[in-house]
């Protein structure tokens, strides 16, 4: 395990929260490119525009709740973040009043309200395997209808921890613990360029484009 990987989850998020702006818009083509893919993906094959309440776990600065909160427009939308640096890049780069930005840890936001979409991006592969249960519970106990989450999702690497807080749950299993109606996993496809740059780090004995998947949960 890494040294970064012994500190603090919070610490370690709300740390690179300060930074995590800049380092999204450096990265290199390939990875922004499959971002857009994922987006692509999400809003063709997931998204119902009739969703009046969304819950965003691990807004970040704002990308998806710009994307969602201007294609869905529901009735109320609260975005949270554990770093406070984040949120208020989120309020400049989304620029919605409606919208409700909170800073906290997931497992300390409190609310009595239940959501039709409760929507998350690769946030569960950053929880560690001794606290994926509880999270996953909390997920599920405020969502009225749909869960939507975005993660790192490899069968082979199933119960392994990578560097950079990365962990592969069987998404499946622990949702099903909580009795929700269905789980449903569909990976992401990979362009042309993405299954090329995969093929040359594979020559060269390194991790390339790691694959994802969207899991959506009936509750």
């Amino acid at each position: 395990m890494e040294k970064k990987d012994k500190e603090n989850l919070d610490k370690y998020w709300t740390d690179r929260g300060t930074v995590y702006y800049n380092e999204y818009y450096d990265q290199p083509k390939y990875e922004l490119e499959r971002l857009k893919t994922q987006e692509k993906f999400l809003l063709d094959n997931f998204i119902d525009k009739k969703i009046n309440s969304i819950l965003e776990v691990g807004c970040g600065f704002g990308r998806y709740t710009k994307i969602l909160s201007s294609i869905i427009n529901p009735e109320s939308y609260t975005a949270i973040d554990i770093s406070n640096s984040q949120i208020e890049k989120a309020k400049k780069y989304v620029k919605n009043d409606k919208i409700d930005f909170i800073t906290s840890r997931f497992q300390d936001y409190d609310s009595s309200k239940k959501y039709d979409l409760v929507f998350a991006s690769e946030i569960l592969m950053h929880i560690d395997f001794s606290k994926i249960n509880d999270f996953i519970e909390k997920l599920v106990s405020l969502s009225k209808n749909k869960i939507l989450t975005i993660d790192w999702y490899e069968h082979e690497e199933m119960g392994n921890q990578k560097g950079g807080y990365c962990f592969m749950h069987d998404y499946e299993k622990i949702f099903k613990k909580f009795g929700v109606k269905n789980v449903n996993i569909q990976m992401i496809p990979l362009t042309t360029k993405l299954k090329a740059v995969n093929a040359f780090t594979k020559l060269r004995r390194r991790h390339g484009v790691g694959r994802q998947a969207i899991i959506s949960i009936e509750v």
